[in-house]
């Protein structure tokens, strides 16, 4: 049983996230904000990670520099709408191994699912 938690914010999202990456022998978790996917982590130990990087309070990048500071290395996927180059190396530079862009749909939705099934199967 593979694990994903999903962080984001828009209940929405959250729905189009969950239809585009469950599977049999997936289990998911979500969370609306980075302090409760924090306190998930420690308890779901998910496999990887699906965050938007524009959240209230807490963002994407401050769950990624969270998780380096307290030595988490689960794989980290940012979603987002606006994904501009410097956001994009500061994600990286904190260990987030990929991308997608919203709206989750078309090749972004391939693109996701793909990664899903090279990391996980």
């Amino acid at each position: 049983m593979y694990k994903i938690l999903i962080v984001e914010d828009s209940s929405f999202q959250r729905k189009v996230i969950h239809g585009a990456v469950a599977r049999d022998g997936r289990e998911i978790a979500v969370a609306p904000n980075v302090p409760e996917a924090l306190q998930l982590i420690e308890v779901f130990k998910p496999d990887i990670i699906l965050s938007d990087i524009l959240m209230p309070g807490m963002t994407g990048i401050d769950m990624l520099q969270k998780l380096k500071e307290l030595n988490i290395t689960v794989p980290v996927i940012m979603i987002s709408a606006d994904i501009q180059e410097p956001v994009r190396q500061e994600c990286m530079k904190l260990g987030a191994i990929g991308f997608i862009s919203k709206p989750l749909a078309g090749a972004s939705l391939t693109t996701l699912q793909n990664i899903l099934d090279e990391r996980l199967g």
